[in-house]
């Protein structure tokens, strides 16, 4: 008796540790979106000035030489 608690305790914990696993693997694509969509946005708002800017001195460049 005692070995057949002690069969169905082992199952149960290893049936917790593969869900437990999932929720972390969950968490950390959660993490890995939320850091990417961060980086995007940073880059983009970093990026938009200098680009602005050589936009800008291009279309002057044109304007110019016409």
């Amino acid at each position: 008796m005692f070995q057949l608690l002690q069969h169905m305790r082992s199952l149960i914990a290893r049936g917790t540790e593969r869900g437990a696993s999932l929720v972390e693997y969950a968490l950390l694509v959660a993490l890995i979106a939320v850091v990417m969509i961060g980086a995007i946005n940073f880059l983009g708002e970093a990026t938009d000035g200098s680009l602005r800017d050589t936009s800008d001195k291009i279309q002057d460049a044109v304007e110019a030489s016409s």
